[in-house]
């Protein structure tokens, strides 16, 4: 009592009326308590729940043009309003609760709700071929309040307004590492999630975009992934990153932001502070290509050089590799050389007709017959179950190696279409992968996705496969799943093996209090998952 007491004494000296309200448990919430809310905050339950600025020619509903939001609209409540909706097809809110008494406004499509206990309407706006009505009504604090919704004679979401608002959302997968911010949420994605063991047996995850654009964050966890705190954010800002430990060091792989130049910066501290190319000596420049593009893939060592695969960027991309001895200074340009790039730019047809456009973010890695390979995805409108089983040989020209692709290296690989990190366990013998495959492509709503999500945007499902030669895949067990395939996105999956145990961070898209991403692609938080025991799942 003193706390609220004091609290409140604050508040009232700052010139704002406020209460703070600590919700009671109730049966739909598992009897569980609930937050407390701010007095004008509202908190919403429903089903794919965003939460979006009223904001005249905005769209009205989340991954939807046909519908916007008129200029009437934001002259029929006073101030500025947020409001809770859904995709078009589904209800919208289905109830919610207030931090404190006060009226509430909602916008159906029905034009008389008096007989569930909301006022007639005080006007209307029209978006696309509906008109929808706004309704008020009274509502108690924390007095859990349901939006009427009349199945057959309501089409489209009911919307919710409010000055604050918050959704119901259950956690996500996995623990999350980072979110993006409040600023840019929305306006940013989460990219370029990579995960590291270091020696003590901590882990360190990075990731990109976070807090600003191609922003460098590394974060570290000593109890086995339960918790992570901000480790480094030292590391100059760049894309593309692979993150890896080599002769004691640890090094990050990517691009400069300015002009995609492949960088490489190197950490003799595990990661808190970084080294920083020089543009005008060239040390930690590693080619001048200044089209270069990849993601997290998987390094090899072989025939005494340290490799990585990665693409010219373009129309298609096209892909190559670069290398240098084990021994040599990594951040010197001279230590490195490359490969060929693949001069074609015309796809490649399969023998079932399937058509691949272009081969991007491949894994390098030495297969059971000692040879190296780049095992590259592949992107194809047809399907999402091919790959590129593509050769690294000694070159007879120009180019100390070759990469060699030929239409027999094309295979079967569950989810090929989308980025996967492939390692060798020699406890199994086993080559294993996490991917998302994608036997439910099709899904679709009004909006965006009225034709249905293509397989290459198909990612809810995150499953660990299997092979043993790298051609064969098995896909052994599903990790994450949802059945939403437009908001949820378990992708770009880096991961390590921990004892019996696999680490992995996701870059994941997922519904939370803030409302829905923007799409499945388009990734709000990076993840932790742990596989206990995958060996014998």
């Amino acid at each position: 009592m003193k706390n609220t007491m004091k609290n409140l004494w604050k508040i009232l000296f700052a010139g704002v009326v406020a209460l703070f309200a600590i919700g009671c448990s109730d049966d739909d919430n598992k009897g569980g308590a609930e937050a407390p809310l701010a007095f004008e905050e509202i908190e919403v339950r429903g089903e794919l729940i965003d939460i979006r600025p009223l904001v005249a020619d905005a769209e009205l509903f989340p991954q939807h043009a046909g519908y916007i939001i008129p200029a009437e609209a934001e002259t029929l409540l006073e101030g500025e309003m947020v409001y809770a909706t859904s995709i078009a097809d589904y209800r919208g809110p289905a109830s919610f609760r207030m931090g404190g008494d006060g009226m509430v406004y909602i916008a159906s499509e029905m034009a008389d709700l008096t007989k569930y206990g909301w006022r007639k309407p005080t006007g209307s706006f029209k978006s696309g071929h509906l008109t929808f009505y706004i309704h008020s009504r009274s509502c108690k604090a924390n007095e859990w309040v349901e939006v009427p919704y009349v199945e057959g004679e309501q089409t489209c979401s009911t919307i919710l307004f409010g000055k604050k608002m918050r959704v119901v959302s259950p956690p996500p997968p996995g623990v999350v590492i980072a979110k993006i911010s409040d600023e840019g949420f929305k306006q940013r994605h989460v990219t370029n999630v990579n995960i590291h063991i270091l020696p003590d047996g901590s882990y360190l995850a990075q990731c990109t975009n976070v807090t600003g654009n191609r922003t460098t964050h590394i974060y570290r966890s000593t109890d086995g992934g339960e918790s992570w705190s901000l480790w480094s954010d030292s590391a100059m800002p760049m894309n593309f990153t692979r993150m890896f430990e080599h002769n004691g060091a640890l090094y990050l792989m990517g691009t400069h932001t300015e002009g995609g130049r492949l960088i490489i910066c190197k950490s003799e501290d595990d990661g808190k502070t970084w080294t920083t190319p020089d543009p005008v000596t060239g040390y930690g420049y590693i080619i001048n290509d200044r089209s270069c593009h990849h993601a997290a893939c998987s390094m090899a060592i072989y025939d005494g050089r340290i490799w990585r695969a990665m693409e010219q960027n373009g129309d298609p991309i096209r892909p190559f590799a670069v290398s240098a001895p084990v021994d040599s200074d990594l951040l010197d340009p001279a230590s490195w050389e490359r490969t060929n790039i693949s001069t074609n730019t015309e796809g490649w047809t399969l023998t079932n007709g399937d058509r691949i456009s272009q081969l991007i973010e491949g894994n390098v890695v030495v297969g059971p017959d000692g040879k190296l390979y780049n095992l590259l995805r592949a992107d194809c409108s047809q399907s999402a179950n091919h790959a590129c089983l593509a050769r690294i040989e000694p070159g007879t020209g120009q180019f100390k190696y070759e990469l060699k692709i030929a239409d027999s290296d094309f295979i079967t690989f569950p989810g090929g279409n989308k980025k996967f990190t492939v390692i060798y366990d020699e406890p199994s013998q086993r080559y294993w992968t996490i991917t998302n495959p994608a036997h439910e492509r099709g899904q679709a709503h009004s909006g965006i996705y009225a034709n249905g999500v293509s397989y290459g945007l198909t990612r809810n499902k995150m499953v660990l496969c299997y092979s043993y030669d790298l051609k064969t895949w098995v896909q052994y067990k599903t990790i994450v799943y949802d059945k939403d395939p437009w908001f949820h996105g378990f992708q770009y999956v880096d991961w390590k093996i921990d004892g019996d145990d696999i680490v992995a961070v996701s870059r994941t898209a997922c519904p939370e209090e803030r409302g829905l991403p923007i799409r499945q692609h388009d990734a709000n938080m990076m993840t932790f998952h742990r596989i206990k025991n995958f060996r014998n799942l």
